[in-house]
């Protein structure tokens, strides 16, 4: 079924953690109305649950805009990450410098995953220690065209009413805490 098909007037975007070393995937569940996605004025946006990485030490969170924001408003999935004040903040350095890449899973078998990749501007605030429960979150606002992700071709990125979002963080570098 076609998100941008359904006609429920329901709103849910959930967001469920599963560590995979080095990487954690989480499931969203994914349930809208259509004029949701038609109407950019509505903002569907949804955090996980907070994550530390298990060898760095650093508080992430993953944001997700169904409907898109700024340049991807109405026409793409945006997709970002979000450092949070965590408890081993006094031990890691800063900025923040780890390439992060996120992935939409292919469900389909084929492994045609739609990935990204961003390297930490050090000169933002997004990736120096946070002062506040969390920094301004940073990613991709085109992660992937609606389109793309009700017809893809070769991969199958919702199924279920659920898609996959793979977070890597590279700890080449980083000692271990």
């Amino acid at each position: 079924m076609k998100i941008l098909e359904r006609k429920q007037i329901i709103v849910a975007f959930s967001i469920n953690i599963y560590y995979k070393c080095p990487a954690y995937i989480f499931k969203a569940k994914v349930i809208l109305a259509a004029w949701l996605l038609e109407n950019a004025q509505y903002k569907l946006k949804t955090n996980s649950l907070a994550f530390s990485h298990p060898r760095s030490g650093y508080k992430l969170s993953v944001r997700a805009y169904l409907a898109g924001e700024n340049s991807g408003r109405g026409t793409h999935l945006s997709l970002y990450i979000t450092i949070m004040r965590g408890d081993f903040d006094s031990l890691l350095p800063w900025p923040f410098r780890q390439n992060i890449t996120l992935t939409l899973l292919d469900q389909s078998g084929s492994r045609n995953h739609q990935t990204n990749t961003f390297t930490p501007d050090t000169n933002s605030d997004s990736f120096h220690r946070p002062t506040s429960d969390s920094n301004v979150a940073t990613g991709f606002s085109r992660f992937i065209s609606h389109g793309d992700l009700e017809a893809p071709r070769n991969a199958v990125y919702v199924r279920d009413d659920t898609l996959f979002i793979k977070v890597k963080v590279d700890t080449t570098g980083l000692e271990d805490l």
